[in-house]
């Protein structure tokens, strides 16, 4: 239940975060300009860190905090009993995020140029933050095959 709680408020934060960069009304930039980041991509990936471009968004990296505590939480006691609830939630999760970022993309007050920063964020959340929840569930369940089907 512990879980379920901070999923849905990790994923909550998000889509308000969302909502406030859409609602927002400065002739700036509404969404920040992302930071580059200058780790190696040869690194060795591990399940339990966080890919480092997660950071370059606000939104993403609030929201990738939030799924950090739940993995912190799980790992606690990962009863394979719940594993098929936790599963459904962690899609559902995933879908929730998709509709919020679909919620605000092409918003009317975007430029030209913060369509692409907003572009870039959601390809960020596809190609970094969702193998991410896959591979935390997969490891802290000991599974090497995937749990979570992020593919669609």
């Amino acid at each position: 239940a512990m879980v379920t709680s901070m999923l849905s408020t990790a994923t909550h934060g998000f889509s308000e975060n969302l909502k406030s960069i859409s609602l927002s009304r400065f002739s700036g930039n509404i969404l920040p300009v992302p930071v580059p980041i200058t780790s190696s991509k040869a690194a060795t990936k591990r399940a339990d860190i966080p890919p480092q471009d997660l950071i370059e968004f606000p939104p993403v990296a609030t929201l990738t905090n939030g799924l950090i505590a739940c993995f912190n939480e799980l790992r606690q006691c990962a009863l394979l009993s719940i594993q098929p609830i936790l599963i459904h939630q962690f899609k559902s999760t995933l879908s929730s995020i998709v509709t919020s970022l679909h919620a605000v993309a092409h918003h009317p007050s975007f430029t030209s140029d913060q369509e692409k920063i907003f572009a870039q964020m959601c390809k960020t959340v596809s190609t970094s933050l969702f193998p991410f929840v896959s591979d935390a569930f997969n490891t802290i369940y000991d599974s090497s095959s995937p749990l979570i089907d992020i593919s669609s």
